[in-house]
């Protein structure tokens, strides 16, 4: 018996750990819940140039990857998962993505509440962005970072070139072993050939050539800042 009560109290004290773990993992919600992530600093100015806030918006959008690879159960990850939400709340514009998104007639998307609000919109929206370029957000190259060809006062697209970090290490080993074994009848380095051959290892190895994928900001003025209203991503060409 006495076996029996430690067991029972034991099986009570872990369910509430388990519950306020649940609580304090603002991960895990559903679209039209109010969770706080507080404010923050975005040590930018006002009048930020868009380069400027889509450059921010795409290293905080990496940051905030590698915080839900490393979990939040690693110290100090829940307060930069807080702070890298509020961040990216910050740096979008808010009132645009609610209109897309709050449902109405024959407008808004079909998989959210039709009391949602701004806030949970956002959010809602903004983890859906940091998934949607989460397979390349380890190999954002920022230095690759150019603006569009838009000709609008008001709005204006910045990309960068992504890889898989994964996918690259696989790609130079595939490419080395192939050359090593080259021959008078290996294809030229380039051609339709040769990639149609690395195409066949990639592909066996669960990857496709070519690896490269671009990510898009759309950056809309709000009054006098800049702020992201949508994020695509697509083949480089």
């Amino acid at each position: 018996m006495k076996a029996m009560k430690i067991l029972v109290l034991f099986a009570v004290a872990m369910a509430g750990l388990m519950t306020q773990a649940g609580c304090q993992d603002k991960r895990r919600h559903k679209a039209s819940e109010q969770v706080e992530f507080g404010k923050v600093d975005l040590a930018l100015e006002d009048d930020a140039s868009p380069e400027i806030v889509a450059r921010a918006f795409l290293e905080t959008a990496q940051d905030m990857q590698r915080v839900r690879i490393e979990g939040l159960g690693k110290e100090g990850n829940a307060q930069r998962y807080d702070d890298n939400m509020a961040r990216l709340m910050a740096l979008s514009a808010g009132k645009t993505i609610y209109k897309k998104v709050k449902p109405g007639k024959n407008t808004g998307s079909p998989f959210v509440p039709v009391d949602i609000t701004e806030d949970a919109a956002v959010r809602h929206i903004v983890s859906l962005w940091v998934s949607k370029i989460a397979h390349y957000t380890d190999g954002m190259d920022l230095a690759t970072l150019k603006k569009g060809n838009e000709t609008k006062q008001s709005e204006q697209t910045y990309s960068v070139i992504a890889t898989n970090a994964h996918e690259q290490e696989k790609l130079v080993a595939i490419t080395d072993a192939f050359e090593k074994k080259r021959s008078d009848n290996t294809p030229a380095k380039g051609s339709k050939a040769y990639w149609d051959a690395i195409r066949a290892q990639a592909l066996q190895q669960g990857f496709n050539v070519p690896i490269e994928a671009r990510i898009t900001v759309v950056m809309e003025k709000v009054g006098a800042t800049w702020r992201v209203s949508d994020v695509n991503l697509g083949p480089l060409d």
